[in-house]
């Protein structure tokens, strides 16, 4: 599980939208994650992926403004610590 409210941009008031509008963190807190599989001893990861934002399908323009354009894919790393256990 990711907190989804520790997601940050460096600008205060473009992460304060982000969270209100687009993650709406206050409603989900948390982002899960299930991989798929993995290789080797699983203690600390790391993951790097880029990911679509579909904006027009969540009800939400591209937030961007005349002088600053805003790209439809987001870099993303994520560092997770965990432990393999049955289910």
């Amino acid at each position: 599980m990711v907190d989804a409210t520790s997601g940050e941009s460096g600008k205060g008031m473009r992460d304060r939208k982000m969270h209100r509008e687009v993650l709406e963190s206050d409603r989900y807190p948390e982002i899960a994650f299930h991989p798929d599989r993995f290789e080797g001893v699983l203690i600390i990861a790391t993951q790097h992926f880029t990911s679509q934002v579909p904006y027009a399908k969540w009800g939400t323009k591209t937030p961007g403004t005349f002088f600053l354009r805003v790209s439809e894919s987001v870099d993303i790393d994520v560092i997770t610590v965990g432990t393999i256990g049955r289910r």
